[in-house]
């Protein structure tokens, strides 16, 4: 029953549906209002495509620009770059769901101007790298689908040809954070790395323009950024920038960032019990097992190290019901499927017992999100920290860190030394975009009792009332741990995204 309309333009063609966004909606009012997601953009009676999700476009937009819009990529960009920060949840969203609102992206529009410009330092120099990994995760913690660039360019170049930026010093290289979704690699190079240095270099003019209204915005950045001075020059030709990032990328920058937050503190001797506690579902394989090793253990180089498995060995059912999940389409692994993981990786403490799964309590029914294996889950946290304490008694003093990780996850790049780490912070995946990652995580001792109890806090045997209706991001599991984590005060920061992801048949 949604109606679809074709709407054309002199630059572009797309399509949009009428039921949800409605037609006519005055840019203007969203930004003086802060409150509504920029879905539709209507400027003088045409719909700018920049405000229109992904799924929406019909094909890569031109760069060629109408009299009315500017592109999306461009358009999406400056969006969030004058309007970072400020709240945009509507009433209701704070009254359903006020923990969301105050953490989410639901709650302020990203800050992706605040995540660019870092200068980037050569990679044989020793400092500068943490404030490049700061923004980096700050990039990552604005919205879903963000990419951090190294933009290596030739400032003089652009200089010569951008009159605005006359007589500035502009680096050699620096980080620019950009939406993948709605921006193309070409469309970055010629649109969004002159757009930032507008922005960082003119600020005063752009945000006298957005007193003025949209359309004074709109005349200014065409007059500055896209019909330009020199019409003879493309805007890919400024600066001949290029573009590196990408997990291969990110790997170098958190190593060199690590490496020089541990160089600057004391090299005081460490422990660390680890607990591998999951289904070992691919654990068998050479490359999991090999990055859990190499990237974690000898990474973190603690003086004094304990490997506590609390492993599932049985297949898992579905919430009531007892078929296979998607993703686990090989047979069980069996202990003796194991033996070359546990030479890599010995077994200080091996419990196998297996724990069951909860189901419907008398007279309600579950989430369709309580994916029947939470309290399971805590269950074995609980078990493996339990053995921590027993090995804390035999050895007469406590564990420096305890380390929970799964046996299915394949890390790609090093964490570095754990003395890069602060000891009053847990260290998990917390992008802002979705709940708290349950799958991993660098915990402080003092910090552990907390962690691994999350199952007491309510509803031990059964699955969690009180998240119906509250709008988590990712599912009840995760969105349990992140409000346990927030109820006792624990501090927490996020490691990047993609240092790992979980290895699947």
């Amino acid at each position: 029953d949604q109606e679809v309309k074709t709407q054309k333009s002199s630059s572009v063609r797309y399509e949009v549906t009428n039921s949800k966004f409605g037609m006519g909606v005055n840019l203007i009012d969203q930004l003086a209002a802060a409150k509504a997601f920029m879905d539709v953009l209507a400027v003088s009676s045409d719909i700018a495509l920049a405000a229109l999700p992904s799924r929406f476009v019909r094909g890569p937009p031109k760069l060629e620009i109408s009299n009315h819009v500017l592109p999306t990529c461009l358009n999406k960009w400056l969006y969030y770059c004058l309007m970072g920060g400020t709240p945009i949840c509507s009433e209701a969203e704070w009254a359903t769901a006020p923990g969301h609102c105050r953490r989410g992206i639901l709650g302020n529009s990203p800050r992706i101007c605040e995540a660019s410009g870092a200068r980037f330092p050569s990679v044989n120099s020793s400092q500068g790298w943490g404030e490049v990994l700061t923004q980096y995760i700050a990039c990552e913690d604005t919205i879903w689908d963000t990419r951090y660039a190294d933009v290596q360019w030739e400032p003089d170049h652009f200089l010569a040809t951008a009159h605005w930026a006359q007589g500035e010093r502009l680096p050699q290289r620096f980080g620019l954070c950009f939406m993948r979704g709605f921006c193309s690699d070409e469309e970055v190079k010629q649109l969004i790395v002159p757009a930032y240095w507008f922005y960082t270099l003119q600020r005063s003019r752009l945000h006298a323009a957005r007193v003025k209204g949209l359309t004074a915005v709109l005349e200014l950045l065409r007059a500055e950024l896209l019909l330009g001075r020199h019409p003879r020059f493309s805007y890919s030709d400024l600066g001949h920038p290029v573009l590196h990032y990408g997990n291969h990328q990110k790997a170098l920058v958190y190593g060199l960032a690590m490496r020089e937050r541990a160089g600057g503190r004391p090299n005081v001797n460490l422990s660390g019990a680890f607990c591998i506690v999951g289904l070992p579902r691919t654990f068998s394989w050479p490359e999991v097992y090999t990055s859990i090793r190499t990237n974690v253990i000898d990474a973190l180089n603690f003086q004094e190290v304990m490997h506590i498995y609390v492993l599932h060995m049985h297949r898992p059912g579905h919430i009531n019901d007892m078929s296979t999940y998607w993703f686990d389409t090989a047979g069980s692994a069996t202990l003796a499927d194991l033996m070359d993981a546990f030479g890599m990786i010995p077994p200080h403490v091996l419990v196998t017992v297996p724990i069951g799964r909860e189901g419907h309590p008398l007279g309600r029914q579950c989430n369709k999100t309580w994916w029947n294996s939470c309290n399971a889950q805590w269950r074995s946290l609980e078990m493996c920290m339990t053995q921590v304490r027993v090995l804390e008694s035999l050895r007469g003093k406590q564990f420096d860190w305890v380390v929970r990780l799964r046996p299915d996850l394949l890390f790609n790049a090093s964490l570095g030394n754990i003395r890069a780490y602060s000891p009053d912070r847990i260290y998990l995946r917390k992008p802002h975009f979705t709940d708290t990652d349950d799958r991993f995580a660098l915990v402080p001792r003092h910090m552990a009792d907390v962690y691994f109890s999350v199952r007491l806090a309510r509803a031990k045997e059964h699955c969690w009332v009180t998240s119906r209706g509250h709008y988590f991001q990712t599912g009840d599991c995760e969105y349990r741990l992140q409000e346990h984590l927030r109820h006792h005060g624990a501090l927490v920061s996020p490691l990047p995204v993609g240092l790992f992801f979980m290895a699947r048949e």
